[in-house]
């Protein structure tokens, strides 16, 4: 049987790093191939001092990431909570799963096939917003 792979970050939060990009989340940043940045179809990084938050609410990488979520697979941008919890480490998608009431029962029925989500009906309920070391 495949383990939860559930996180609700990627419905719930916005993620900020110290130059305003904006990210998957925290995790994100080491292990993954994209570092969990948010990008344009363009290519250009979502940047909180010139884009809208909706609007980069269903980037492709979010809408990737969902969508494994929703088939319980491990994506590649959340390598680091995978290897946490391989290693008995409480990873941070656990820690946010015991936090925040959405869960994969919840989000199936807000998100479509290709992993956009309505930003109507989940709100941003979390930001997190890095000034620097």
């Amino acid at each position: 049987m495949k383990k939860d792979t559930f996180c609700p970050l990627p419905w719930n939060s916005i993620n900020l790093r110290n130059n305003g990009d904006m990210r998957i989340c925290c995790n994100t940043n080491s292990y993954s191939p994209q570092k969990g940045i948010m990008r344009k179809e363009d290519g250009t990084i979502y940047n909180a001092g010139k884009d809208d938050f909706n609007e980069a609410r269903n980037a492709n990488i979010l809408k990737e990431v969902r969508v494994s979520m929703l088939k319980d697979e491990w994506h590649p941008e959340c390598e680091r909570c995978r290897q946490e919890e391989i290693n008995g480490i409480p990873s941070r998608r656990e820690y946010e799963n015991n936090d925040w009431e959405i869960k994969k029962d919840t989000a199936i029925p807000i998100t479509l096939e290709d992993g956009t989500i309505d930003v109507d009906k989940q709100l941003i309920e979390f930001f997190d917003i890095r000034y620097g070391n």
